[in-house]
């Protein structure tokens, strides 16, 4: 019996030594309904399982992504606070202004990356495109078959038209949105020819034929998508890539808590339950251990400061 009771007095010391601290938050630079949104809130339940205290969302949407970026580099580095953010806010921005708010590499840290993705390209019903060969020789000689919808200006998806269009010969249309379900909406509804966006974004679209996604950037084709093909199949190499999600923190932040919080999302993310929610949006968890996250976030950071320069492009007045 005083066993017993002894025991219910260190459960309730415990519970309330977890109810006095104070949650921690998991911050998300998009509205709700969208793939951070989505991820940040997987993050934020893995989190609260592993560790027996609170993790909460807190959506900072705005200037794409960016709002909640420096809302990070403001945090304090003590494990409070992490961020789910898409590599266009992490490796591409800072190049696309004159005077960044932040400096990737050296105000945060990388600590996993969540998700994996390739990029679709998809054209509005149109009975003149069959498929991608139809639509290139369409693009070519009809601006109004060239116009492609992205999810942003200065994201990975704009920069990847541009080289879609080097490749088949002829200066595409950029239409910048704020996000991809508008940006594939107005695709749908024929506004603008085309878009090039998140596989999992279109995937319900193209199933019930309402757009046809006409290639995809990945190394192999989507098993969601056995017959559509890949631009390294059509003859462009150089149009492979794969868009991620990852979670950072602050520059400073103990490198324990980096490792803890690494291993908790590993396992999380693993679990049968979250790898369904990436499956459904044709996402997959590359399981990268936290130095080759941060080796890839280095170096896709300079790549991309290339690609921007040699662009010209600058989303100062966008």
């Amino acid at each position: 019996m005083k066993m017993s009771k002894t025991i219910s007095i260190l459960l309730l010391a415990v519970a309330g030594q977890a109810a006095a601290q104070p949650a921690g938050r998991v911050l998300s630079g998009y509205p709700p309904g969208g793939a951070v949104d989505i991820l940040a809130r997987v993050v934020a339940e893995e989190f609260s399982r592993s560790s027996g205290r609170t993790f909460i969302v807190e959506t900072k949407s705005g200037a794409g992504g960016q709002i909640a970026v420096d809302a990070l580099k403001q945090a304090a580095p003590d494990g409070n606070t992490f961020l789910v953010a898409a590599e266009t806010n992490m490796v591409i921005y800072p190049h696309t202004v004159r005077k960044p708010t932040y400096d990737t590499p050296k105000d945060f840290i990388p600590v996993v990356q969540v998700a994996a993705y390739d990029i679709a390209f998809g054209s509005k019903n149109d009975p003149r495109v069959t498929d991608f060969a139809s639509w290139a020789a369409l693009a070519r000689r009809d601006q109004d078959a060239n116009t492609f919808a992205s999810p942003g200006a200065g994201s990975n998806m704009h920069f990847f038209g541009i080289l879609l269009g080097d490749a088949i010969g002829t200066k595409l249309q950029h239409v910048p949105y704020r996000g991809s379900g508008p940006a594939v909406n107005d695709t749908v509804g024929g506004v603008t020819a085309t878009v090039l966006s998140p596989v999992g974004t279109m995937l319900q679209h193209h199933e019930a034929k309402r757009l046809q996604i006409l290639a995809i950037s990945g190394p192999k084709r989507s098993d969601k998508l056995p017959d559509v093909p890949t631009f390294a199949e059509l003859g462009m190499t150089k149009l492979t890539q794969t868009g991620w999600f990852g979670v950072f923190v602050p520059a400073g932040t103990p490198l324990e808590v980096v490792t803890r919080a690494h291993s908790a999302l590993t396992e999380g993310m693993k679990r049968p339950e979250v790898r369904g929610r990436l499956v459904a949006m044709d996402m997959q968890f590359p399981g990268l251990s936290q130095q080759e996250f941060a080796r890839q976030v280095d170096r896709e950071y300079a790549s991309w400061g290339n690609t921007v320069k040699a662009v010209g492009f600058t989303a100062d007045g966008q």
